[in-house]
């Protein structure tokens, strides 16, 4: 059987570090949002101090747990309070061409795409990749909570067509 790589939150770290290679990424970086409680924390998946950017990878949970959507809400008032552009990678995206144009915009070139292919899905051709969606998971939109139906639409409304 053939192995089908995707998208994972180990898989948005080296992503972003082709696409930003000037940057220093980290990953599970801990921000204490209640200096007073030490246990009270957000633990981010890609960060970067000096690009003042923080990725979550979101994978099913955080689409069918009211809780999980919640908190997800939560975490992008604080960054962004604090002066950070918060993104999010769902776990149903791909690198597509347009997907990577759209999430790295003017750091997007056609050289760091390859690059990003190779590394994650190890091959050189877009085609060879699976577009986004449910392809190998029982983790549909059926699964998800009200809140998480919302966020999902208005994902896919930003998204490009």
């Amino acid at each position: 059987m053939k192995k089908i790589y995707e998208m994972t939150e180990s898989n948005l770290l080296i992503l972003c570090q082709i696409f930003h290679p000037n940057s220093k990424w980290e990953s599970q970086k801990r921000f204490y949002y209640d200096q007073e409680n030490k246990r009270k924390f957000y633990a981010v998946d890609v960060y970067s101090e000096d690009k003042r950017m923080v990725w979550e990878y979101e994978g099913p949970n955080h689409y069918n747990d009211v809780w999980k959507v919640k908190r997800d809400n939560e975490r992008k008032e604080y960054f962004e309070n604090e002066g950070f552009s918060f993104r999010r990678w769902p776990y149903y995206c791909q690198l597509t061409k347009d997907i990577a144009k759209h999430f790295f915009d003017n750091d997007f070139t056609e050289g760091k795409y390859l690059n990003a292919l190779k590394a994650i899905y190890k091959c050189s051709k877009e085609q060879q990749i699976l577009a986004p969606g449910f392809h190998i998971t029982k983790n549909t939109p059926a699964n998800y909570v009200d809140s998480g139906s919302k966020k999902f639409l208005n994902e896919l409304e930003h998204f490009p067509k």
